[in-house]
């Protein structure tokens, strides 16, 4: 399958991204920013989450599902708290907000929580948990998602796969960030193993009778990641994500790629940054974590391997893409192709092209 990847240059993808955005309804800044958002989701080697997306987040704006030019609303219900209303904005969008205004209001109280309501899909949620540890802020970042997984021992779709992330930083300015789904895995890498012909590994998805399976064609349902752990994580996330914002449970969302593309989906999301200043000296605390994440790095591995911590590999990725390119598969560069067309702009998508 290997022979049939295309290989695109990460800054003309996000030029290219920009311009589709653009010319879909958003403002220059906020285009660039989702762009980068995708773009760096790709770079990071999570691609079931990056650029792949683009066409799905267009029919979004075009059915009217996201609202291109949303008007956030912020509501401070306490010191510490803040309610964000996204206005049904592109999800990535409505994570920045939120993020920056968890940072901006634990600069003042030490602690910032807020809760989104009326978003769309975000994308990776370690760009988010990112963005704050950049800042300097230990970061929280969690949103909920439509039913795709069956309860530890069961076979009906209940829980989204509600991904979790927590990042805090270091001094080399590559933050610890841990970026989960509560399932085995995302949906999406269903679908991207499907698009390249792959099989799924044994306990990532059930069949429709509740049975393991590793044929695409025939996933139900995901298994949640470490049976009932993942089960109660993700019933943490609706908490923290569906609850507090007064959103649908992950059984009544719409799926990203279902239906019209008109109806708003409601998502919500949550975030959190921790100001550790106010709890320890920072120099101990960026020499704590460098100790810590040093230590588990240099432990004895077993023959042939090696030990690694949160963030490494996609760190590694980024820097292997930034030289070689993100690698799509035919159908991914055919699916921007035709997008492109669409806008007239397929010399920026044919311009991208590396290999």
């Amino acid at each position: 399958m290997q022979s049939s990847l295309r290989y695109i240059d990460s800054q003309k993808a996000e030029l290219f991204v920009t311009q589709v955005l653009v010319r879909n309804g958003l403002s220059e800044s906020d285009a660039r920013s989702v762009a980068n958002g995708l773009v760096e989701t790709s770079l990071r080697g999570v691609d079931t989450h990056g650029l792949r997306l683009l066409p799905l987040y267009v029919k979004e704006l075009e059915g009217g599902r996201s609202n291109a030019r949303p008007q956030f609303r912020f509501e401070a219900t306490r010191a510490s708290v803040v309610k964000m209303d996204a206005d049904a904005a592109l999800g990535i969008m409505a994570g920045f907000a939120g993020a920056d205004k968890a940072v901006e209001v634990a600069r003042k109280s030490g602690v910032g929580v807020v809760s989104v309501a009326n978003s769309n899909h975000f994308g990776a949620a370690a760009l988010y948990g990112l963005r704050i540890a950049r800042q300097g802020f230990i970061g929280i970042a969690l949103t909920h998602a439509a039913a795709r997984v069956a309860p530890f021992g069961g076979r009906t779709q209940l829980f989204g796969t509600d991904p979790i992330c927590f990042t805090a930083p270091r001094k080399d300015g590559h933050p610890f960030c841990l970026d989960m789904a509560t399932s085995q895995i995302s949906y999406s890498k269903v679908k991207h193993h499907r698009l390249r012909g792959e099989t799924l590994e044994p306990g990532w998805a059930v069949d429709d009778h509740g049975e393991p399976t590793v044929e695409p064609d025939s996933v139900s349902a995901l298994s949640p990641v470490g049976g009932y752990k993942g089960q109660g994580l993700s019933m943490m996330v609706q908490v923290l994500c569906a609850l507090l914002a007064d959103m649908p449970l992950d059984w009544e969302l719409s799926h990203l790629d279902s239906g019209g593309f008109s109806e708003p989906r409601k998502i919500s999301h949550f975030f959190m940054a921790i100001d550790f200043s106010a709890f320890t000296n920072v120099e101990r605390f960026l020499s704590q974590m460098g100790i810590l994440v040093d230590t588990v790095r240099d432990s004895a591995a077993r023959a042939g391997g090696a030990v690694a911590v949160a963030g490494d590999i996609e760190e590694r990725r980024k820097e292997e893409r930034l030289r070689t390119g993100i690698p799509l598969s035919a159908a991914e560069f055919d699916s921007l192709l035709a997008v492109a067309r669409k806008l007239e702009i397929e010399g920026m998508a044919s311009a991208m092209l590396v290999k």
